[in-house]
C-alpha cells in the first residue's frame, strides 16, 4: 500500500512508539511526530481517520491496531507519574540552591509520562563551565543527606534520585555522531524543572538538528520556572568549594572512583552520561526493521 507523507510520519510516530509500548494521545503524536516538515493538527486528524484499519484509538490513545493492551498499561502507569512528578519539583527546589546549577531537567520515562511505580526519577544537568566535578560532589551530598540518591547497583531505588546526565555549559551541542531520532526524542520530551540564565533556550538552540526528525518541537517559557531560594550555607560553601583547584582534586578524586566501575559510560571534562546500558543502537535498529516491514523508507 503507498502512502502520502502524512500518512508516513503518523505510521513511523506510532512504530517509533510502539517500541516503547507506549500509546500517544492526539497532542503527544503531533509533538513527537516524525516528518520532515510541519503540519497542522487538523490535518493530523483528518490524516488519522484515514489510516484508521492501521490504527487504534481507545480513551483518547492512539496506537497499531490490535496493540490495545498498550493503552490500558499506559492508563495504569499514568497513576505512578504524578507523585513522581512532584518528587522531582521538590528535589530541584533544593538542587536550584547550587548556584552552579544553570538548568536541572527530568529525562527517562518519567520525562515522557510513563514511569512503573518502583521507577527512579532521571535527572539532566547542566551546570556553569568549570565546575561540573565540584557540582556533583555537592549535589549528591544533598541528595545522600535528604535519603534521596540512587547509590551504585541499588535494585530497589523508588522515587530515589539518578542524576545520569551532567554537562557543562560548553557542551551543550550534542555529539554530531548521536545526531539521530533516539537522542532527538530523547531532548524533546526532557520536562524542564528549572533553569538558570535562559539555559534551557540556549540549550535547545544549540541542538536545533533535532527539528530534522521533529518539525513540530515547542520551547516552553522559562518564565513558568520559580526562581530558587537563596540560601547562604548552601551559596557560602559552593563559593569555597568552586575554586579551581578544588575542581582539578575533585575530578581526579571521582574519575580514580570510577575507573573499576566504567561500562558504557561516558566520562569527559565536561561531559558525563552514566548510562551503564545503552539501548540506543538496539532502539535504532529496531526503529529501522519497523519501519520496513511496513514499506516507509523514512530517512
Amino acid at each position: 500500500m503507498e502512502f502520502n507523507k502524512n500518512q508516513k510520519a503518523i505510521l513511523a510516530t506510532l512504530l517509533y512508539s510502539d517500541i516503547f509500548d507506549f500509546p500517544l494521545t492526539a497532542e503527544e503524536l503531533w509533538s513527537n511526530l516524525i516528518a520532515q516538515e510541519k503540519i497542522d493538527m487538523s490535518t493530523l486528524q483528518k490524516t488519522l481517520k484515514s489510516l484508521s484499519h492501521l490504527i487504534s484509538e481507545k480513551k483518547g490513545f492512539y496506537c497499531l491496531a490490535g496493540k490495545n493492551n498498550s493503552i490500558e498499561k499506559r492508563i495504569q502507569r499514568l497513576k505512578y507519574t504524578k507523585n513522581k512528578l512532584e518528587i522531582a519539583k521538590n528535589i530541584s527546589k533544593y538542587l536550584s540552591c547550587i548556584p552552579t546549577i544553570y538548568f536541572i531537567g527530568i529525562t527517562g520515562r518519567l520525562a515522557h509520562i510513563d514511569a512503573d511505580e518502583n521507577d527512579d526519577i532521571d535527572l539532566f544537568l547542566i551546570t556553569k563551565k568549570n565546575t561540573m566535578w565540584t557540582t556533583r560532589v555537592l549535589m549528591l551530598t544533598m541528595l545522600e543527606l535528604m535519603n534521596m540518591r540512587r547509590k551504585p547497583n541499588e535494585i530497589h531505588a523508588k522515587n530515589k534520585i539518578c542524576a545520569n546526565l551532567i554537562i557543562e555549559e560548553t557542551a551543550l551541542h550534542w555529539p554530531h555522531e548521536k545526531h539521530d531520532i533516539y537522542t532527538a526524542h530523547e531532548i524533546i520530551n526532557m520536562q524542564p524543572l528549572f533553569t538558570r540564565n535562559n539555559m534551557y533556550k540556549k540549550f535547545l538552540s544549540s541542538n536545533n538538528w533535532i527539528s530534522q526528525f521533529f518539525p513540530n518541537i515547542t520551547v516552553k517559557k522559562e518564565s513558568a520556572y520559580k526562581k530558587p531560594k537563596s540560601y547562604i550555607i548552601i551559596n557560602a560553601i559552593s563559593l569555597l568549594m568552586i575554586l579551581p583547584l578544588t575542581e582539578f582534586i575533585l575530578e581526579k578524586l571521582q574519575r580514580i572512583y570510577m575507573k573499576k566501575k566504567i561500562t558504557n559510560e561516558i566520562i569527559l571534562p565536561n561531559f558525563l552520561a552514566f548510562h551503564p546500558y545503552d539501548y540506543r543502537q538496539k532502539i535504532l535498529k529496531n526503529f529501522t526493521n519497523k519501519i520496513k516491514r511496513y514499506g516507509l523508507h523514512i530517512s
